[in-house]
Parts: C-alpha cells; sequence; structure tokens
C-alpha cells in the first residue's frame, strides 16, 4: 500500500461521505420523530385490515415493511432507517468504490498516476483501505445516530444486541459492495459505463430481495442477493448474528477484491 496515493484518496472523497453522513443522520431523525406520533394515534391498529388484504400485505412486505416489526421501537427503526441506509449505503459505497478505480482514466490522470514508483497493485490496493476507511466512517456515523435516536424516541426498552447485529451486518453489506465497485471498474471497457452498471447492480439486487420476501415460492430467488443476508426480520426471530452472514459478505468482498487486482494488473489504460 502507498501511504500518499492512500491520504490523496481520503482527501478526494471526505466530502462526498460527509455529505452523505448528513443526508443519512437527517433521514434518522425525521423518520424517529413520527414513531411516537403514530403510536400515539393508533395509525398500526388501523392499518390491521390493509395487511390482511394478501395482495397489499405481500406488496408492502417487498418493500421491507411488516406490520409486527413497526410496532416495536427497534422494529420501526429497522423498518425504515435501516433498510434505507442499506440501499443508500450500498449505493454510496459501489458508486464510490467504481470512482475510486475508474476516476484516474476519466480524469486524465493515470498516466501521471502509474509513472510513479508504485506498482498497479499498490495503487489498487490503496485505494481499496480509503474505501473501507471512508465507508466504515459512514457507518459508525450512521449507528451511533440510530443509537442516539432510539435512546431519544423509543417508549419501550429495545435489544441493543439487535441493533448492533443489524449494524454490523449492514456495514459488511456496504464494504462488499464497494468491492463490487471496484471489480465494475476495473472490467468496465469505458469508465462511463461504471455508474450506470453499479446503479444497476443495486437496485437489481434490492428488487430481488424484495420479491424474495413475498411467498415461500419465491424465497430461494432472494439468496442471489446480498440484501437477503442482512438479518432485518428482529421480531420474528432474534438476530442469530451467524458467522456465516459475515463470512458470506467477507467471502463476497474477497473474490470481488481478488478478480479485480487480476484483471486491472493486466487492463489496458485509457490515458
Amino acid at each position: 500500500m502507498n501511504a500518499n496515493v492512500f491520504f490523496m484518496e481520503l482527501r478526494r472523497h471526505r466530502r462526498v461521505i460527509l455529505i452523505w453522513c448528513a443526508v443519512l443522520l437527517v433521514l434518522n431523525a425525521f423518520m424517529m420523530f413520527f414513531y411516537p406520533i403514530v403510536i400515539e394515534s393508533g395509525v398500526f391498529q388501523q392499518m390491521d385490515s390493509f395487511f390482511s388484504n394478501p395482495f397489499f400485505k405481500g406488496m408492502m412486505t417487498t418493500f421491507g415493511v411488516d406490520l409486527e416489526n413497526m410496532t416495536s421501537p427497534l422494529g420501526y427503526y429497522v423498518t425504515y432507517n435501516a433498510v434505507y441506509t442499506m440501499l443508500l449505503g450500498s449505493l454510496v459505497a459501489i458508486l464510490l468504490g467504481g470512482r475510486l478505480v475508474a476516476r484516474e482514466e476519466k480524469e486524465k490522470t493515470a498516466e501521471f498516476l502509474l509513472t510513479k514508483p508504485v506498482t498497479r497493485g499498490e495503487v489498487l490496493n490503496s485505494k481499496m483501505a480509503a474505501l473501507a476507511v471512508l465507508v466504515t466512517g459512514l457507518n459508525v456515523v450512521v449507528v451511533l445516530a440510530g443509537f442516539i435516536m432510539l435512546e431519544i424516541f423509543s417508549d419501550a426498552p429495545y435489544d441493543v444486541g439487535a441493533f448492533l447485529t443489524v449494524s454490523w451486518q449492514t456495514w459488511l453489506l456496504t464494504l462488499a459492495f464497494g468491492a463490487v465497485g471496484f471489480l465494475v471498474a476495473a472490467l468496465a471497457k469505458r469508465a462511463r459505463a461504471v455508474t450506470g452498471a453499479s446503479l444497476g447492480i443495486v437496485l437489481g439486487f434490492y428488487i430481488v430481495s424484495g420479491l424474495s420476501r413475498i411467498s415461500e415460492s419465491t424465497r430461494a430467488i432472494g439468496f442471489i442477493s446480498p440484501f437477503r443476508f442482512v438479518q432485518t426480520d428482529i421480531v420474528a426471530g432474534a438476530p442469530d448474528g451467524g458467522w456465516w452472514r459475515a463470512a458470506y459478505f467477507i467471502g463476497l468482498a474477497a473474490v470481488c477484491v481478488l478478480v479485480s487486482h487480476i484483471v486491472y494488473r493486466r487492463k489496458d489504460i485509457l490515458l
């Protein structure tokens, strides 16, 4: 790893991460502000008849909305905030990962960087380390904000262990998508194609994960989506915090990193 490249990438992208931290903080605060209001108004009780309709229940389940989960403080947080954080955080991570690799080619600075006394492997490792720090920083801010919001707006005790389980699984999810972004950028012939492909991958996997929750017959297709490996059904069953979930995310990231190295070292960089 090259320290100069590492710190250069941190400086380049810190503003983007700070902006997204602010966005997710506002989103967390906004959604949790309404929790005591909807509880006192009895909105969830009024929605029983709506959820009794199989069609509407299936449609809402696709978007991760479960009435049983939503009636508890932590369930409400996971339904709205953690799910949106998963989606937005994954988008930020994959776009950032792709940008870190494709930026030199897109901005015509690859010749300057690659003529320095560093190998392509060192450049890629430095960028990956910067990505890990930036994505981890984003997740730390979101977790702290989520904990504070739950402490402020919760009207009943909640399982802190379950909250932390969902949080670390979301962190590993975003890191894995960041590695996918590296792979997409390494494989792309043109830097312009990276953004569209990255958005399509995250949104596609998110939709597949949602569709897999509709019924038992569609459940199997969900396991091709990384989103399905974050345990958000914290009321139906206590989060297992299983090592296999961590192994899945780490394995996915490791494969993407390895293939990215192989492809990037052999790639013809457009100058």
